[in-house]
């Protein structure tokens, strides 16, 4: 098994480096939280992690531009090529759409960016005002990070654009080294008392790298790129827009179903327990992130065998990259859980920092499912359809409210079984449409594969 393995990762320099930048997160997680629960009182962690929650917002401004602007992208880029300069050749007509495809991303983002700055600052000043009589200066931090948070919004499509393109190991490769360099300088931060400052420089370093790698090593790309005469353009009304307005109602009911916790918790319950959910939720993320590595390092793969219609090979890519971040992420939380048990013996203090051991089972029990959901939906998409729709609004919606109830009038850990409840029914609701999608495909004579359980 150990060989199989690393024959996977020696093809696959995109996976290697995706694992490596999930295994960085993964290492760092851990220390950054215990550095956290050591330097920050139980209120000053509520506040740092509900910043983080409400930065998040971005969905709404992104409105799910960035996964259309992969999956087209990915279409076109079937046609096209890197030169050995990182140029682009190819199919004139794929070049041209491409082209359109990243000038309308840009001013999409450009925009986006500045309705990010006033929806952070209204959300903070809805949410971090709750606490009466508390005596963390928050507002001076939060207005700087709604600022970086935005500019980092402006790069977004350009790493979309890349990804499409098949970029996939340069993108986690620009993460393996911009994560470090963000997280020990959060950690500094921390160190030396920065409080909710940290978070703004920790950002502020991320943006600084970011942008210097995509100039130094692209700038010749996306020169060709936005230099191209767009004759035949990809039209928004026509192509984009369809699938976007499904993928954003998707995106934004996400935020009700996996970002809403800490946020309604710091508003209900007070920046104490925001702080456990928010620690705990971070640790959790950063296993499931690992696991889903083996997922999103396929999406544009996944585009190009549907443009080529090689759906045997789409059938067996994605049943196994869901299959195994499943798995790794049963193994993730399996550890976490045991290192919740040495820290309840050998260091109670910190593990107070920690939600109890009952919400946190059924937020790992939740996690592990949730990789098939998403591995679902990442094959619906390859098709350029959003067939999940429905079943989005309605948990989106439905877990929103339940977490807003739950923490107004029950505790943490009915919020936690509702969540559990939900991806249950996600998991049974999205494999019925993903069959009911399989059946329409051969009934326009199509190939596919044979479904499989």
């Amino acid at each position: 098994m150990l060989r199989q393995f690393s024959r996977i990762l020696s093809f696959d320099k995109a996976l290697l480096w995706g694992l490596s930048s999930k295994i960085v997160t993964a290492m760092s997680g851990p220390i950054t939280a215990a550095l956290i629960g050591y330097y920050f009182s139980p209120e000053l962690q509520g506040y740092h992690y509900t910043f983080l929650s409400l930065t998040e917002l971005q969905i709404f401004v992104e409105l799910g531009l960035t996964s259309v602007v992969i999956s087209f992208a990915s279409h076109e880029w079937a046609r096209l090529d890197l030169d050995p300069l990182k140029g682009i050749s190819g199919d004139a007509r794929a070049l041209s759409r491409l082209s359109s495809l990243a000038s309308f991303s840009a001013r999409w983002f450009a925009i986006a960016a500045l309705a990010l700055v006033l929806l952070l600052t209204i959300a903070g000043l809805s949410f971090l005002s709750s606490p009466a009589g508390s005596l963390i200066s928050w507002r001076g931090p939060w207005i700087a990070l709604c600022v970086v948070t935005s500019l980092n919004v402006i790069l977004v499509p350009a790493w979309a654009i890349l990804q499409g393109c098949g970029q996939i190991q340069s993108f986690y490769f620009c993460r393996v080294v911009e994560i470090p360099l963000r997280t020990i300088a959060m950690w500094i931060a921390v160190v030396m008392n920065a409080g909710l400052w940290a978070a703004v420089i920790a950002a502020f370093v991320s943006l600084l790298w970011v942008t210097y790698f995509l100039i130094s090593r692209y700038r010749l790309f996306f020169s060709t790129l936005l230099s191209s005469r767009a004759e035949d353009k990809i039209t928004w009304t026509q192509e984009i827009l369809p699938l976007q307005w499904r993928i954003a109602l998707s995106w934004m009911s996400g935020y009700f179903m996996f970002s809403l916790f800490t946020p309604v918790l710091f508003h209900f319950q007070g920046p104490a327990v925001a702080g456990q959910m928010g620690m705990t939720w971070a640790l959790l993320t950063g296993i499931s992130g690992l696991a889903g590595t083996w997922i999103q390092v396929k999406v544009p793969d996944l585009g190009s065998l549907v443009a080529r219609k090689k759906y045997l090979s789409l059938d067996r890519v994605m049943r196994k990259a869901g299959i195994i971040a499943s798995s790794v992420t049963l193994v993730g939380v399996a550890a976490f859980y045991g290192i919740l048990m040495l820290l309840t013996r050998y260091d109670p203090a910190l593990r107070e920092k920690l939600l109890p051991t009952t919400p946190i089972v059924f937020f790992m029990a939740a996690e592990v499912l949730r990789q098939l959901s998403v591995a679902q939906s990442s094959y619906l998409r390859a098709f350029k359809k959003e067939p999940f729709l429905a079943m989005s609004l309605v948990l989106g919606l439905s877990v929103g409210v339940a977490v807003v109830l739950c923490a107004k009038y029950l505790s943490v850990v009915d919020v936690s079984l509702c969540y559990l409840v939900a991806t249950v029914v996600s998991l049974f609701w999205g494999t019925r449409i993903l069959v009911q999608f399989r059946d329409s495909v051969r009934n326009r004579n199509l190939p596919s594969p044979p479904l499989k359980s």
